[in-house]
């Protein structure tokens, strides 16, 4: 191999690293601090570059796609040959040995030097590499441009040829995908404790019943619809909810829901106080019976 294609082979690779590891970087930023930097400083362009990134993401996976065909097909057009010709003459194996080891040197050395080596450097030092990177890899976006819009609008094409609904740009992501990311952050620090868990609950919530999480009935705090809105201030101020249900005789009879803060807006105009809960037109809400 003559040394014009031997610096553009090493160009590809050092550019493929850096669009993997800015991609590992990036994953591990926060965005809303990301955004809050961009914000505070029109001038900080790496902030605004790396929001930019952030927010079409799809187009950045295409181009990691892209660029990496364009690096197999550099190394296949013409460096394989002549790592085949140096194995066989210095290992004295025949020609379908050396294109199998061949083909396992590159692989192993482009996933290993090219792919996984930067992603774990860059992770481990996230906003450093992100901010060190943006730069370069925003310029081989732009080069690369034409090429992305010009794939995606062809397969956009052949998608209504064959009348199947434009999902490009649609990330389907599985709870399980979620979940797995969540526990990363976890372990990473990207997200607090507090925040995984919160996370989390929302997806336990999809599989509890309602009489999962239903309060029991002696220790419902409601409200007597007879109280005068004065009174009913009084005994829900000494409370802790900011919703109570309303009811008639007994809890089983319920009327409405009063939020708080309706109470507290009724309060505020006058000759309220003095009327009962029922007969306060608008103040409450409608219950929902869930059977």
């Amino acid at each position: 191999m003559d040394d014009g294609r031997l610096m553009i082979l090493i160009c590809l690779m050092v550019f493929n690293m850096m669009i993997y590891g800015f991609g590992a970087a990036i994953h591990y930023l926060k965005r809303d601090e990301v955004e809050r930097k961009a914000n505070e400083d029109e001038t900080d362009t790496a902030s605004v570059k790396i929001l930019k990134i952030m927010e079409d993401q799809i187009s950045y996976i295409y181009a990691i796609y892209l660029f990496g065909i364009l690096v197999n097909l550099w190394i296949g057009r013409f460096f394989l040959p002549d790592l085949e010709k140096l194995l066989v003459s210095n290992l004295a194996v025949n020609g379908m040995v050396a294109t199998l080891l061949s083909y396992f040197l590159l692989v192993w050395f482009l996933l290993a030097f090219c792919v996984i080596l930067p992603r774990k450097l860059c992770a481990s030092h996230a906003r450093r590499a992100a901010y060190a990177l943006v730069y370069p890899v925003n310029l081989l976006l732009i080069l690369l441009k034409p090429l992305t819009v010009w794939m995606t609008g062809s397969a956009k094409v052949l998608l209504l040829l064959l009348r199947q609904r434009d999902s490009l740009g649609e990330a389907d992501v599985t709870e399980e995908e979620i979940l797995s990311m969540v526990s990363e952050g976890q372990e990473q620090g990207v997200l607090q404790d507090s925040e995984a868990d919160m996370i989390t609950n929302i997806f336990e919530l999809s599989d509890k019943q309602a009489r999962d999480i239903m309060t029991d009935r002696n220790e419902i705090v409601g409200v007597d619809a007879d109280l005068t809105l004065d009174e009913a201030m009084e005994y829900m101020m000494a409370q802790n909810n900011s919703r109570y249900p309303v009811y008639l005789e007994n809890i089983d009879h319920i009327i409405g829901i009063l939020h708080i803060r309706d109470a507290m807006k009724a309060y505020d105009q006058e000759e309220m106080g003095e009327q009962t809960l029922r007969k306060i037109k608008g103040l409450l809400r409608r219950p929902v019976f869930v059977p």
